[in-house]
């Protein structure tokens, strides 16, 4: 489908849809499609974010961001070489993305998936609720999402991992309660 048969099979739709989320895979490997559909959406829907895990430059798409409200974004892990070790890739430009988007304002959501055992979901989650915090304008609020790890549909060494306790997802929510900037939600 090109951009305008989209718009068409939305907006055919309409009044039934009140916004719309890009993701993909990763939708920033459309930025160049996305930028003019998101900015027609917009006028006809008003609302229009996109899902991404901050592999792609925000900072290089301004006229995409300048058509979407916002942007929710994936922090695997806050340390790079766990960060490389979990997805195969550096995670400095996650970082970057979401210093990026909080400044600017267009930061709507951060999920961290927490994996006992495997990952450093302490230092992942303060370390990312101190970075959104420096960044962001007053006023504004971010919400964080940190979602228990279930291995349902997992294949290979996965399949073992554990999911966490709720009482172990409280206590991690408890580490950044002081950021007033963050709205975090357990899923």
């Amino acid at each position: 489908m090109n951009a305008e048969e989209v718009v068409a099979e939305v907006e055919s739709n309409l009044p039934f849809i009140r916004g719309v989320t890009f993701s993909g895979g990763e939708c920033m490997l459309q930025a160049e499609l996305l930028a003019p559909l998101s900015e027609r959406l917009h006028e006809s829907l008003g609302s229009v974010l996109l899902d991404s895990n901050g592999s792609i430059d925000f900072s290089t798409h301004l006229s995409l961001l300048d058509a979407c409200d916002g942007v929710m974004l994936d922090m695997k892990c806050f340390d790079e070489e766990h960060h490389k070790r979990l997805t195969g890739q550096s995670n400095r430009i996650v970082k970057q993305n979401l210093e990026y988007l909080a400044e600017n304002g267009k930061l709507t959501e951060v999920r961290t998936v927490v994996i006992p055992e495997v990952l450093p979901n302490e230092e992942t989650v303060i370390r990312t609720a101190e970075l959104i915090a420096r960044h962001i304008p007053d006023g504004l609020t971010v919400t964080y999402k940190l979602i228990r790890f279930r291995a349902h549909g997992t294949k290979g060494k996965a399949k073992g991992y554990l999911t966490p306790t709720l009482e172990y997802m409280r206590q991690l929510q408890r580490l950044v309660e002081e950021h007033r900037c963050l709205e975090v939600k357990i899923i």
